[in-house]
């Protein structure tokens, strides 16, 4: 369980000045993720494919051609 406690030490260490109120909240915020991160824990992805991006990237800009790169180099 995270307590206000932790969260006071983790914002002074952040040097980020929290009031009494603002710990207590981000304490339950904090401990919410943490909890919705349990809950993923328990997904069964056995025989899902990894993956390193959701979306296809597209590393090259749309208005200049790998080859245009290339031939100006020279």
């Amino acid at each position: 369980m995270i307590s206000p406690k932790d969260v006071k030490k983790a914002a002074e260490l952040s040097r980020l000045k929290l009031s009494a109120k603002e710990e207590k909240e981000l304490s339950r915020e904090l401990e919410s993720i943490l909890g919705y991160i349990d809950k993923l824990k328990e997904v069964n992805v056995s025989g899902v494919a990894e993956t390193s991006h959701v979306f296809h990237v597209n590393d090259f800009r749309e208005d200049i051609r790998p080859k245009e790169i290339f031939d100006s180099s020279t």
